[in-house]
């Protein structure tokens, strides 16, 4: 254990000094790398729809956003299905984007020309980069470009895939692409001391080294979405991102029973309100209260408040706190034998069998068929009689003859004395 520790000790210092070796960007700089973030993006996105290419690929995707929108059934990678979700979710509130949207699908890609235009559609979004890495036949290496990817199997009337950028545009695509993960990857490296204080002030459930690689992808995030003018310093922003990420790690790893992290959330506010309600008042509330102080509807509070009661522990005592009866003690299963009582009892029964060859063979078939020792039930000795047409009383002087015999066997009378 001192080992591990020890270890982790080290790893953890050389995570530091790592770190350590990026001094943390000042205001001015930080504002510099971010404006060259944004600026590669939506370069990169005035590129496409001014590509023949491009605007294909954007009029296949508006319409099917609004016609053929991603489906979780249809999508063949879950985590593609929740990345869209995320991307898509700003472009489709609000009914200036709805319009937009209609006219790109339309084929009226005039309407992106304008900043203002871009910029509400954009609003954060990274499917520039998705879109970029499709057209340059690099879907894979990118999240967004991976999930496009996957929706775009399902469209209709989807781009042709001889489509591509021209020459020049694509070496300016690639250009771009290079400044904006360079800008990114800036903002990350001068930040990587925020994930070790997050991940050393988490450190428990999960090791350091788990904890960190949870708090980098929270980081990448940040710098993905951080704007630079909402005047928030990025140290800031990220640190919510970084936290979000290694908390909802360790739930992972402590739970039995993995929720989404949004009914996750929902199941914690609906405890936090119940408990704020039975201190105010001293009474537990009912469902009706609890929905309307949540703004919720009472059939999804049943339902997320259902699954919530799965969540018990098997230490909780049974018949009040202090009984020693716990929930793991009534949960004992007689399905089942005991595996050293299987393996047990099959030596035995090999060992019965191999001994019965030194019966007669009248003696083997009553002594078998009598115990069902030929996997069949075991019969009476009236059953065995009416089998072998013989009388009962001769089915017993049979078989007690063949007992005696088996008893005074010396093999198994030493497997009798190790039971």
């Amino acid at each position: 254990m001192q080992a591990q520790i020890g270890s982790s000790n080290q790893t953890s210092d050389w995570f530091y000094e790592s770190a350590r070796a990026r001094p943390l960007l000042d205001k001015t700089q930080e504002q510099d790398t971010d404006s060259d973030k944004w600026r590669a993006l939506y370069a990169i996105f005035n590129l496409i729809t001014k590509d023949p290419a491009g605007q294909s690929l954007l009029q296949s995707w508006a319409s099917n956003l609004v016609n053929n929108p991603p489906d979780l059934v249809v999508m063949p990678e879950r985590k593609h299905y929740f990345a869209l979700r995320r991307e898509h979710k700003p472009i489709l509130e609000g009914a200036e984007n709805t319009a937009l949207l209609e006219q790109i699908a339309q084929g009226k890609l005039e309407a992106l020309q304008s900043a203002a235009s871009q910029k509400r559609l954009l609003s954060g979004s990274l499917l520039p980069i998705g879109f970029a890495k499709i057209l340059l036949r690099d879907a894979d290496s990118n999240e967004v470009g991976a999930a496009l990817a996957d929706w775009l199997t399902s469209w209709i009337d989807p781009p042709s895939a001889r489509d591509s950028l021209t020459p020049d545009n694509e070496d300016a695509v690639r250009t771009l692409l290079e400044a904006y993960f360079e800008a990114r990857s800036r903002l990350v490296n001068h930040n990587l001391r925020l994930v070790f204080s997050v991940a050393r002030k988490l450190e428990g459930r999960q090791s350091f080294e788990d904890l960190a690689q949870d708090g980098f992808i929270g980081l990448i995030r940040a710098a993905e979405k951080y704007n630079c003018e909402t005047g928030h310093r990025f140290s800031t922003y990220a640190y919510n991102w970084i936290m979000q990420s290694c908390r909802r790690g360790n739930d992972d790893m402590g739970a039995i029973i993995r929720f989404p992290p949004n009914i996750k959330q929902q199941l914690t506010a609906i405890i936090r309100e119940r408990a704020e309600f039975t201190q105010k008042h001293g009474t537990q509330p009912t469902r009706k209260q609890l929905a309307e102080r949540l703004d919720l509807e009472t059939g999804p509070l049943d339902a997320i408040m259902d699954l919530g009661n799965l969540s018990v522990s098997m230490a909780q005592p049974i018949g009040g706190e202090d009984s020693s009866l716990t929930l793991e003690n009534t949960l004992v299963s007689s399905t089942y034998d005991d595996p050293d009582s299987d393996c047990h009892n099959a030596d035995l029964r090999a060992l019965l069998l191999s001994r019965l060859a030194t019966l007669n063979a009248l003696e083997q078939k009553v002594v078998t068929r009598r115990w069902g020792l030929d996997d069949a039930p075991g019969s009476t000795r009236k059953e065995v009689a009416a089998q072998l047409e013989v009388s009962t009383e001769w089915i017993r002087q049979v078989e007690i003859g063949a007992l005696e015999k088996l008893q005074s066997d010396s093999l198994l009378r030493e497997a009798n004395r190790d039971l």
